[in-house]
């Protein structure tokens, strides 16, 4: 059980008063669109990582600060949100969302808990990938409640095969890779050494510790030396720890031994610090914490640990000296590029080795030096995120990828007629609208301006009762307007009338408070020229807002499996669509329409696509942004219920549970793993016909 932290009856001062922060962006959007330029904007060919992490500490550090400043290489980069807000990332439009350590400050309450959890589906409806990283063994912090986010997520990301197996033994069915530790070596070596600590008459012996882990053995080091003053007159210990006063008061007794204590530092100043060192020291032992844990739990806790130590030592071209735990044993080659000591008597017999032959410690720190060089440098690791990431990095623990085994959807091969398009096919531009005033002439100046010969503009007003379609009528003469006559609470149901049986060929949609790009119909319809297959065509887009007004490129999320469509919905509203795909699944239930506020069918976008992907239709993808997306508070889209259990992902997952089950898949934004997992002898699924696909 954990124990309660002890406060300390000291006050202690950082060496230095340095800080780390994440670098800001200037960027350029796409040459296209030619949006304006804002501060901070971030480039539109950039895939943002939204990270919501429970604070800003040393791990931060490590990874986001320091990956930060070489990710975009990449086309990558992180923003930093908190896990007390974890929507408020989405105003950067991420293509990922990675919780790292999410969950684990002692304390955090279950409403924190909850919302991390409930955010999840958000992400997933927008087709967001979710990983959770983990660095350390914090797995039971306040009642489980990372592994009960760990479970939900897309993968997990952990630092050492330890934690990997821990959590295949809490019986965590997602993919876990392992991104093994890394040691920043551009800025590493650009650091000059840290003055005033060193002292060029001894042996400089650094020991770090992240609370108490290593105190034990340390003491043990220490009081060894003591007793043999004449032997040891010309060491030097440099102790670092984030509770230095716990480490004074510990060892401060053996007055023969000269030592030096600094407070916890930022990277750099670490570095800059361990670069003056002559060994690095990397004891821990049972016992270390029992001041928070009981020591059955220890042993998980010390292997959990990455050998980062030894990759500092590395770097500063010293030896390090380990205790037996299992990442610096699978690091370190035992006497070529460190030791690892088992019991004290080994941690005495390495230190008096390295001490008195410096001819050993330049040797074994060149070795240890090329091994960090070739195997643990910040661009591998970067290059492994990427990979996980976006897909490409199959070195994970679970032979299944999310959601879903690679099958082919089986159902029949539909195609239509050939379409010329050099005679201008008749397309029409759908807009639903409710009172929409403050927005309305700038999305229709954006769509009557378009240069295609055949369009029409069809604009069905839901009873609108600020002025929205007066504004229509009075500026916009060429827009086929249908005023409903009153406000249909349930969705504007005149797309079911616009698009079934329609004269139209091809057909798109947009809120009455979007906008489309320039020439957007001329960019889309080359993709379905010869390709009779082709039902839709996916496209990106710019979402904007007040607080964000030039927008964000928000790119269509890689869709090569059919059933990719059943783990999330990976297209954007505006896609085009032929009509003679809409007409193949015979229209829409009437009780969810497109852009409807119908809480029995929120995602009637999302019902669509399925059915017409899985009648058999194949799609394009146009990786341009064609349209604007404004994101508003008083917006449905904008408030809608992402709990999983809440109407709108009921409805989807009472609808196409059976078709979840048929296809293997495992996960879902509509349905979580245990839900999945018990509709499989549940008889109210056992037997039930596939909905929505003819066979």
């Amino acid at each position: 059980m954990t124990k309660p932290l002890k406060q300390l009856p000291f006050q202690t001062t950082d060496i230095s008063d340095q800080k780390l922060g994440n670098i800001e962006i200037i960027g350029t959007p796409m040459e296209e669109v030619k949006a304006p330029v804002v501060k901070y904007a971030i480039p539109p060919e950039i895939d943002v990582i939204g990270v919501n992490a429970p604070s800003y500490d040393c791990c931060i550090q490590k990874v986001v600060d320091e990956m930060g400043r070489y990710i975009q290489s990449f086309k990558l980069q992180f923003v930093l949100g908190n896990d007390n807000s974890p929507r408020d990332i989405m105003s950067y439009f991420p293509r990922y969302v990675l919780y790292f350590r999410s969950g684990t400050i002692q304390g955090v309450g279950e409403p924190i808990i909850g919302g991390l959890i409930g955010h999840i589906p958000y992400y997933r409806s927008l087709a967001i990938p979710i990983f959770y990283y983990l660095d350390d063994y914090l797995l039971t912090m306040n009642d489980r409640a990372p592994l009960r986010i760990m479970s939900d997520c897309d993968g997990i990301i952990v630092s050492t095969n330890t934690l990997k197996d821990a959590l295949l033994a809490e019986g965590i069915n997602r993919p876990i890779y392992v991104m093994r530790t890394h040691m920043d070596l551009p800025t590493f070596n650009m650091l000059p050494p840290l003055a005033g600590i060193r002292d060029p008459e001894r042996i400089n012996i650094f020991f770090s510790s992240q609370g108490r882990i290593g105190i034990k053995t340390f003491y043990d080091i220490v009081e060894r030396m003591d007793q043999n003053t004449e032997k040891y007159k010309n060491i030097h210990f440099v102790a670092l720890a984030h509770e230095v006063a716990q480490v004074r008061s510990i060892i401060n007794k053996f007055r023969t031994m000269k030592k030096t204590y600094v407070e916890w530092i930022p990277l750099e100043m670490y570095y800059r610090l361990a670069a003056t060192m002559d060994m690095v020291l990397a004891p821990g032992a049972i016992g270390d914490l029992d001041y928070m844990m009981e020591r059955g739990m220890q042993d998980l806790w010390l292997n959990s640990k990455s050998c980062h130590k030894y990759t500092l030592a590395g770097a500063a071209g010293i030896p390090c000296i380990s205790a037996p735990l299992r990442d610096y044993k699978e690091a370190i080659v035992h006497g070529e590029t460190g030791f690892i000591a088992n019991d004290i008597d080994e941690w005495m017999k390495y230190i008096d080795l390295l001490v008195a032959d410096k001819d050993l410690r330049e040797t074994m720190g060149k070795n240890a030096k090329k091994d960090v060089e070739e195997n643990w440098s910040i661009y591998k690791r970067i290059e492994q995120l990427a990979g996980i990431l976006r897909g490409k990095d199959q070195n994970y623990s679970l032979a299944r990828t999310v959601g879903i085994d690679r099958v082919e959807v089986t159902e029949q091969k539909v195609e239509a007629p050939n379409i010329n398009l050099n005679k201008h096919p008749k397309v029409m531009l759908y807009i639903p609208v409710h009172n929409v005033k403050p927005y309305i002439r700038e999305c229709l100046d954006s769509v009557v301006s378009q240069t295609y010969e055949n369009q029409d503009v069809v604009v069905y007003d839901n009873g609108s009762d600020d002025g929205t379609a007066e504004i229509i009528e009075n500026e916009y003469p060429t827009v086929k307007l249908t005023k409903l006559g009153k406000y249909y609470e349930k969705g504007n149901p005149g797309f079911v009338t616009a698009f079934t049986n329609s004269e139209y060929i091809f057909a798109s949609q947009l809120g009455g408070d979007d906008k489309l790009v320039p020439n957007f119909w001329e960019t889309v319809l080359p993709y379905f020229q010869d390709k009779k297959d082709i039902g839709f065509v996916r496209i990106g887009c710019y979402q904007f807002s007040v607080k964000n007004p030039e927008g964000s490129w928000w790119k269509p999320v890689p869709f090569t499996n059919p059933l990719d469509i059943l783990v999330n919905n990976r297209i954007f509203i505006s896609s085009p669509i032929r009509i003679e795909a809409w007409n193949s699944i015979q229209g829409y239930p009437m009780e969810g329409f497109i852009g409807g506020t119908d809480q029995d069918c929120f995602f009637s976008d999302w019902d669509q696509w399925i059915q017409i992907i899985l009648k058999g239709w194949k799609w394009g993808t146009c990786n341009k942004p064609l349209f604007w997306y404004r994101r508003r508070p008083e917006a449905w889209s904008f408030n809608y219920d992402t709990d999983v259990e809440g109407p709108a992902y009921t409805y989807m997952r009472n609808k196409w549970m059976p078709t979840l089950l048929k296809y293997g898949i495992t996960a879902s934004s509509m349905a979580t793993p245990q839900q999945i997992a018990e509709a499989k002898s549940t008889s109210k699924y056992a037997k039930e016909a596939l909905i929505g696909v003819k066979e």
